[in-house]
């Protein structure tokens, strides 16, 4: 139940970006049962990976990188106007 703040803040952060990293990795965490053999007993954690990896602040600052530039090319041509 630990993890349900951690699906909330990733489909309300990323809205309709990595759907379906968002998707599965939520799906590993909330549907399949609990048990304790080895291969089969890490699906939480690689949804909780999966939930990190598409709410990553590096991959949205890559994303956004352009609109950045753009901006700060915004400020520096609006200092030499006035």
């Amino acid at each position: 139940m630990l993890a349900v703040p951690v699906i909330l803040w990733a489909i309300i952060s990323q809205h309709r970006r990595n759907i379906w990293l968002i998707g599965v990795g939520s799906l590993l965490i909330l549907l399949p049962p609990t048990f304790n053999i080895w291969p089969f007993s890490y699906h939480r954690l690689a949804g909780l990976l999966m939930l990190l990896a598409a709410t990553s602040p590096v991959v949205n600052l890559a994303e956004h990188k352009k609109n950045i530039s753009d901006f700060q090319n915004s400020l520096k041509t609006s200092w030499t106007n006035d």
